[in-house]
């Protein structure tokens, strides 16, 4: 049996949806590709992880991008529009620059020196 997208959207719990979706307000805000970012759930109030993962319509990121970050989490109770706040650890990592060869003190940088 094969499942489209929507289809494996709707197996997977809410707090997975929620998850995704705030990956994806964090690629929105930040979108640097040299930036690998891990979600965990720190804090969820109860009645979101109830929910059907199709009623989580949106996730916004609140404020700057910390260790322990707020997320505002928009979704449908019985048909009506509602929100609530999840508190998110989130863990970065940055791809840096480095060196390809030794230099010497002094010595100019040129890009091809440089690896990604």
């Amino acid at each position: 049996m094969v499942l489209n997208p929507a289809e494996m959207m709707s197996l997977a719990n809410a707090e997975d949806v929620i998850l995704q979706k705030a990956a994806s307000a964090i690629e929105q805000n930040y979108g640097d590709e040299d930036m690998r970012v891990t979600l965990s759930t720190r804090w969820m109030p109860g009645s979101l992880r109830e929910l059907s993962s199709d009623n989580i319509t949106s996730v916004q990121l609140v404020g700057a991008l910390k260790k322990y970050t707020r997320f505002q989490v928009s979704y449908l109770d019985a048909g009506w529009p509602e929100k609530a706040e999840v508190q998110l650890q989130v863990e970065m990592e940055v791809n840096i620059p480095t060196l390809t060869q030794r230099k010497q003190r002094g010595e100019k940088l040129q890009e091809s020196d440089l690896t990604k």
